[in-house]
Formats: structure tokens, sequence, C-alpha cells
């Protein structure tokens, strides 16, 4: 509910000395473009790893709302087109970060499920010291209904949080 960036830090090293790695959680939103924009502000040190993720729900999330087979065959068509969009843009922000910070490794992955439990496995995966994500700003009544990916990414991570507001 912060109106600013928060930083959730904790004193847990995952990966070995001397190394930082940061996993960055990202979606097709312009929040995300900016969460992009400020981590590749950052002077980061040589031989960062930094891991764009971007999570696709599974089909059979999907399938909750879903009646009848055409309804089924739309949504996996759907899904698809998420999975490509994502492998693009993800590919467009792993150049934009590798241009900008030449003396780090950058990479991405799809995840399947839900963004509130597989960015955290991700990470966990990574072995992150660091997950980034943006923050859409929900209200509060949002927040209660739907539930903030964010909020939950911050709750539920064993590695250090920061959510970037703009």
């Amino acid at each position: 509910a912060a109106s600013c960036s928060v930083r959730v830090v904790r004193n847990h090293k995952q990966a070995k000395e001397g190394e930082t790695r940061v996993y960055l959680a990202l979606d097709d939103s312009p929040f995300s473009d900016h969460v992009v924009e400020r981590i590749g502000s950052r002077p980061w040190k040589d031989g960062t790893h930094i891991k764009c993720a971007t999570a696709i729900p599974t089909l059979v999330e999907y399938m909750n709302e879903a009646q009848d087979t055409h309804e089924i065959q739309a949504l996996e068509t759907f899904r698809n087109k998420q999975i490509a969009d994502a492998e693009i843009h993800l590919k467009q922000v792993c150049e934009l970060l590798k241009t900008k910070l030449p003396q780090a490794n950058v990479s991405y992955e799809i995840l399947q499920g839900d963004p509130r439990d597989v960015v955290v496995e991700g990470a966990k995966q990574f072995k992150s010291d660091l997950i980034v994500s943006g923050c859409k700003g929900k209200g509060w009544v949002d927040r209660m209904l739907i539930g903030s990916v964010s909020e939950a990414i911050a709750e539920r991570s064993e590695c250090s949080v920061e959510v970037i507001k703009r």
C-alpha cells in the first residue's frame, strides 16, 4: 500500500559468495517496462546474473471459467499466443539489458502457473539474492478481492524483494 518503491531486505544468501543474482518478475505492462528501465540504470557489479521471468497461467487455471470444448480450444489458442508474445517481449528486454549492462549475464524464462507461486519458486531455483517486480498500484478493494502479485511475492520469498512503483 506504500506510495513509493519498497525493498524488503532479508539476510538470506543463496548465490555463491561474491555473486549477485537478480530475478526480474515481469509482465507485458508499462509497469514492467519501468522496472527494466530502473534496473538497467543501476551500477551492477561485473558478473551479476539477471534472469527475466514472466508467468503464464496454465490451461487448467483458465479452464475454471470454460464451459465447453470450443471455449477450451479458444483458451488454448489464447494461452499459446501469450507464451509466444512473452518470449518476444523477454528477448527484447534481455537485449536491452545486455546493451545497458554489458558486465551482466542476462537470461530469461517463461514460467507456467500462478505468478504468486511460480515466481517465488523460480527465484529459489535460480538462487536469487533479490527479486524485483513492478506494482500496478491496485486499490485496496482489488487487493482484497484479487490479491497483489507483488505483495504475495514479498510475503512468500526467502530472499530480498524490491517492488518498484512509478
